[in-house]
């Protein structure tokens, strides 16, 4: 239930759906996600931290970048736990 509600609170700010949806197009980095959403870069990373703690988004460093895609899922611990219960 934890992380179920864990991925609800990560879904609850306007800006972290639209980060989703703009995920779900293609991966961005981060100064790209946070210019298209006119905010500061610290908000922006903060933003993406959160939902990837929740299991929705990766990231893959390149560099000094660092470069967010939506997650598939699969090893998400609300997945296994449903899994594993049946759900």
């Amino acid at each position: 239930m934890k992380d179920f509600i864990r991925v609800m609170k990560a879904l609850s700010d306007p800006n972290r759906v639209k980060m989703v949806k703009m995920l779900q197009a293609r991966p961005f980095c981060v100064c790209e996600i946070k210019e298209t959403l006119n905010i500061a870069q610290s908000t922006a990373s903060k933003h993406l931290k959160i939902l990837e703690d929740a299991g929705l988004v990766t990231s893959v460093k390149d560099g000094l970048w660092a470069n967010y895609s939506l997650d598939d899922g699969n090893n998400s611990l609300y997945n296994l736990k449903r899994n594993n219960h049946g759900l």
